[in-house]
Formats: C-alpha cells, sequence, structure tokens
C-alpha cells in the first residue's frame, strides 16, 4: 500500500548480528575480569552478554512476524520496545536454552529472572545500595558477587554462544535475520571456542 511505513528488516538483522558479535566481545572481557579476580565486573558483563543474546532472539522475533505474520509497523515497534527491558531480554536467553537444557536447576533460574532477582543481582554486582532501597537496609556491595556466582554466569554465557553457533552450523537452529548465518560461521564457533578455552 501507498504512503504505509514498512520494517525495515534488513536493518534489524544488521542489529543482530551486531549484538550477537557484541556478546562474544562481552564474554571475553569478562573473562578477562574474572581472571584479574574481579568478581563483580565479570558478572555484570557476562549478564549483558547474555542480554545481548537474548536482543539476538527478540529482533528474530520481529523479523519473523514482519515477514511471516504481516506485522506492521506499531506491532514492530511494540515488539522492539522489549529491547529495553532487561528482564525480558534475559528470559529471551533463557528461554532458548531451555530447549537444550531444561532441568529443574533451569526452571529455579527462570524463576529468579521472572521474579527479578536475577536482575536485581546483575545491579547489585556494580552499584554500592541499600538492600530493599529501605534505609534500615544492609549495605550491598559488588566486592560480595562471589567467584562462583561470576563463573557460573560467564560458563552460561559460555554456552549459550556456543549452542547459538553450532547450532546454527548443524541446522539445528534457524534465525530469521539475513546476517545472522553468514555471521556464524565455523570461524566464529572456533573463536568461541578458543575463547572457551583460554578463560577455563
Amino acid at each position: 500500500m501507498a504512503g504505509v511505513k514498512r520494517v525495515n528488516t534488513k536493518k534489524l538483522s544488521r542489529l543482530q548480528v551486531h549484538a550477537l558479535g557484541n556478546a562474544i566481545d562481552l564474554y571475553d572481557d569478562a573473562s578477562l575480569l574474572y581472571k584479574g579476580k574481579r568478581f563483580s565486573t565479570a558478572f555484570f558483563l557476562a549478564v549483558i552478554g547474555i542480554e545481548e543474546i537474548g536482543k539476538v532472539y527478540i529482533l528474530d522475533d520481529i523479523i519473523y512476524n514482519v515477514r511471516v505474520n504481516g506485522s506492521d509497523l506499531s506491532d514492530a515497534q511494540a515488539r522492539f520496545q522489549w529491547l529495553f527491558q532487561h528482564r525480558t531480554k534475559q528470559s529471551q536467553a533463557h528461554n532458548y536454552f531451555r530447549d537444550f537444557h531444561w532441568s529443574r536447576a533451569k526452571r529455579l533460574e527462570f524463576q529468579e529472572i521472572c521474579s527479578g532477582k536475577f536482575d536485581l543481582q546483575k545491579q547489585n554486582s556494580l552499584y554500592v545500595g541499600l538492600e530493599g532501597r529501605k534505609l534500615n537496609g544492609r549495605i550491598l556491595l559488588p566486592s560480595n558477587t562471589t567467584r562462583i556466582l561470576a563463573r557460573k554466569q560467564l560458563r552460561y554465557l559460555y554456552r549459550l554462544l556456543f549452542e547459538l553457533a553450532n547450532g546454527t552450523l548443524e541446522e539445528t537452529v534457524t534465525l530469521d535475520g539475513d546476517f545472522v548465518e553468514g555471521y556464524l560461521t565455523k570461524a566464529t564457533l572456533n573463536r568461541i571456542v578458543r575463547l572457551g578455552r583460554r578463560h577455563a
């Protein structure tokens, strides 16, 4: 129809690839911080990397709905707002991963995401504050973020990246963006694996 604004799925596809590349870089940076015993910052960057993976899936959902279901600009814009909701990005990454590894532990983690506890951990790993945002709450310090918690998130981010790259190559994962499959080559998978070995 003349005069109707269309959704630029090519631009969204490029954004998808940039988010994926950023997630890989964040994994590398977080791992270096972890090696330097900067556990709170390593944890924070790992969670941001997980959110970037969630962004990849949100963008894919928009692209799919525009192309297959004929979603209009207003519907796409509404979905685009999910990119600014931390819990939504975290849950989208987790939803994908659960298809491969849905255990009792993962269900509990998903409950933590939905309740906001996971995002609160992310904030507490970077900011000094008071528990419950109350004057009589105990003092919260980023330095309270444990090595175990940081390592857990680094491993989780690695698994997300590996499963996405490997699944794309083995054609068990299909994304609708135009450029993701071109980006997720054997070389990209090898880089993810090398980073994982280097930082193990």
